[in-house]
């Protein structure tokens, strides 16, 4: 599918945006794994930079929640974690050191920046999981 303007993309991503809204609101964990699948096909159809602000925008309401993740970067330029129960990854703020990729933990959301896609966790503990 081609994006012919900008005003295309935005209409598309608030569709979208809307469309995750009412199948994650009410979620519990029995669900999760058709919410993660679903989640995850969403976000292989939209484009990089409107999948990040989508992320975000999924998340932007849950700040300071807590959540499994799984490190999937670790540099000088920062350490990456993508959460198990929503398939978004965001940056690692605090807590990041001597993590590897693979190390499962639990995260804390600390912030999120729709416009740029940001998402930022704080090591809270090992997963649970």
């Amino acid at each position: 599918m081609t994006v012919k303007s900008d005003h295309d993309r935005g209409i598309r991503f608030l569709v979208a945006a809307a469309a995750l809204v009412i199948i994650i609101r009410g979620t519990n964990q029995a669900q999760s794994v058709l919410v993660s699948f679903l989640v995850a096909v969403f976000f292989a159809i939209i484009g990089t930079p409107v999948r990040k602000s989508a992320a975000a925008m999924l998340l932007e309401n849950r700040i300071g929640e807590q959540f499994d993740a799984i490190v999937t970067g670790a540099a000088e330029k920062g350490t990456w974690a993508r959460l198990l129960a929503i398939p978004v990854e965001g940056r690692v703020e605090h807590g990041f050191e001597g993590l590897d990729v693979g190390n499962r933990i639990r995260v804390q959301l600390i912030s999120v920046d729709v416009d740029r896609g940001y998402i930022d966790f704080r090591k809270v503990g090992p997963s649970r999981h």
